[in-house]
């Protein structure tokens, strides 16, 4: 066989399926291979249906034996072309035919038998199709049974889930009424106090000294009370004055 390379099989110079006369094609296998050399082809196989008496008669350096056996792989019908094949093989010889008759006649029988095991496959495929629905439909008391112990599982594990709700529910109850318990305790444990500033015969609470630097932020800085969300006061009862710093930055002084 001769070194191929791709451009070869590119160029269309190479044909590894013909048929002659000796099955379904019209020109006799001379002629092909003549034909093949005259334009060029650097490799051909001619693969008779079911026969090889073709290359019993005819060699040449860029043809390859070759046939297509008609054939059944399971129950379908398929086409097996086989390469470089030796023709004279006692174990190849009860496969193939001799004449042309004798390959539509093998041909033929092959698409018979396939034909036949494709039947035969539906039958036995249906008759267990109706063995199945016929034990399907002849247990109802084993199914009817089954859905019963498949609902009471599913029964049981509901509850499961609604016990286990119902016991966190509790606890998280449980927690609420302690730490309300617990919020009541401290909020009565609270230490009431007041603050008064008592100097040079006057005195100021807390609330007073607290309402004076509001007066300062809404009415002379034009903020909003809703603004102050941290307020430092720093007393001097010597000056009659209060420092205060509103949250971190701005800073003054209220006279007392």
């Amino acid at each position: 066989m001769k070194d191929l390379t791709e451009q070869d099989f590119l160029s269309g110079k190479v044909n590894l399926h013909i048929h002659t006369n000796y099955s379904d094609g019209k020109a006799d296998f001379k002629k092909v291979l003549d034909n093949a050399k005259k334009n060029g082809y650097k490799l051909i196989s001619i693969t008779d249906h079911n026969t090889v008496e073709g290359h019993k008669h005819y060699q040449d350096e860029i043809l390859v034996t070759g046939v297509e056996f008609d054939c059944w792989f399971g129950y379908v019908f398929i086409h097996l072309l086989a390469y470089n094949i030796d023709v004279n093989h006692p174990s190849l010889c009860p496969f193939l035919a001799k004449t042309k008759a004798e390959t539509a006649t093998v041909k033929a029988e092959k698409k018979e038998t396939a034909a036949a095991k494709a039947i035969e496959t539906k039958k036995d495929t249906t008759k267990k199709l109706e063995t199945k629905a016929a034990v399907l439909v002849d247990t109802p008391e084993v199914q009817a049974e089954e859905v019963k112990e498949t609902v009471k599982k599913a029964a049981k594990k509901v509850a499961a889930k609604a016990d286990d709700t119902a016991e966190k529910a509790v606890k998280t109850v449980k927690k609420a009424a302690a730490k309300k318990t617990a919020a009541k305790t401290t909020k009565k444990a609270e230490l009431k106090t007041e603050f008064f500033l008592q100097f040079s015969g006057k005195e100021y609470t807390e609330k007073e000294i607290l309402k004076k630097v509001k007066d300062v932020w809404t009415k002379d800085l034009k903020n909003k009370v809703g603004d102050m969300k941290d307020v430092k006061i720093y007393l001097k009862p010597e000056e009659s004055a209060a420092y205060y710093v509103v949250n971190g930055d701005t800073t003054g002084r209220v006279d007392l």
